[in-house]
């Protein structure tokens, strides 16, 4: 087997692996207690935006006020908590004897009582068994008067561990003309990261790229760099990364270059909203100054929304462009943009 075709059988495997669809039920008994003296039985999804997410016994799902919590016992899983005041624990919860306050125990120490409110941010993580998480969106149209066909997909897949996160980004835009097939726009990526604390983390990538609009025939990109969030707060993100990308690169015109070295520059937006309607944004932009091509820059980015309409299943809308002032073909175009309109499921 070639070395790109292995690259490319490697990254298949963890962007389809995991089922998540056949993932055996277990019975949950996190418990919310409401200071009306309400107590609810399910499991606790997420804190986040002052709200707490919960999925009730009967598959229900709700997003109830932080203020309205009495307290609450969470140990069907493990937690990672970011407090406001920048401290992090991994802990279950269990109740506290004070109303409007958690209790959280960490192995490396610390913990105790905290209040609720202190709760930027809690997720769950996987220390001693698998934990799956993603979404796969999917969409499709037609124009009859030109006989042009578009299906579009992404998918992303997580695994979610104490201080690392193993994520693989996939996307892909196919286009029939006339009864020809054509694989205008592909990405498949595969990043590891290692949280180091609240502010900083580091990261490793592989990724591989196709755009036939640049004249792209394919890009496989190997790199590694560190991020800063710039901005934490419930409600919104904002991370910058920097690092060093390797590429090798081949046009639909033959014209290769095996080696090129670039320095990256990203910054990532989202902002979430969990009352209804439960929204979600995310926009990111990277650039690419290149090391071994004097004056060759490179952009990508994307803005993305999400729009829960039922359950798990969201209604999503994107915009990307991509650009590179020295396509490798001198056929390519320098720019490509487009929209893309999908229906998406989310499972956690």
């Amino acid at each position: 087997m070639k070395p790109k075709q292995y690259f490319f059988s490697v990254l298949l495997f963890f962007a389809f692996s995991g089922n998540p669809f056949g993932a055996s039920a277990q019975e949950i008994w996190d418990t919310l207690y409401l200071k009306n003296g309400q107590v609810v039985f399910g499991e606790l999804k997420k804190i986040s935006l002052g709200m707490v997410q919960f999925k009730m016994d009967d598959l229900t799902e709700v997003n109830l006020k932080m203020s309205k919590v009495k307290t609450l016992k969470a140990s069907s899983k493990l937690y990672r908590i970011e407090t406001i005041n920048k401290k992090v624990f991994y802990s279950t919860l269990e109740p506290a004897k004070r109303d409007g306050y958690v209790r959280v125990g960490d192995s490396t120490g610390g913990g105790g009582e905290i209040p609720l409110d202190y709760i930027g941010l809690l997720s769950y993580y996987a220390e001693h068994k698998t934990l799956f998480e993603g979404n796969v969106s999917a969409g499709y149209n037609y124009t009859k008067s030109s006989n042009i066909g578009r299906i579009n997909l992404d998918a992303t897949l997580r695994y979610i561990m104490k201080k690392f996160i193993i994520k693989n980004v996939v996307s892909a835009i196919v286009t029939s003309e006339n009864g020809q097939w054509y694989r205008d726009r592909e990405s498949f990526q595969i990043s590891a990261t290692y949280l180091m604390n609240t502010k900083w983390k580091s990261l490793a990538l592989a990724n591989y790229q196709r755009n036939r609009e640049l004249g792209l025939e394919s890009r496989f990109q190997e790199g590694v760099g560190v991020g800063y969030n710039i901005v934490s707060h419930s409600m919104t993100r904002l991370v910058a990364l920097t690092g060093f990308v390797v590429n090798q690169e081949k046009s639909y015109s033959d014209v290769q270059s095996n080696f090129t070295a670039e320095i990256p520059f990203s910054l990532d937006f989202d902002f979430f909203k969990f009352t209804k309607p439960e929204i979600s944004i995310s926009n990111y932009h990277n650039f690419y100054f290149s090391l071994s091509e004097k004056g060759r820059i490179r952009y990508d980015g994307e803005f993305r929304a999400d729009w829960k309409v039922i359950s798990d299943f969201f209604l999503n809308l994107k915009f990307y462009y991509n650009f590179d002032s020295k396509p490798l073909s001198g056929t390519g175009a320098s720019s490509d943009y487009g929209t893309v309109f999908g229906i998406s499921y989310k499972w956690d």
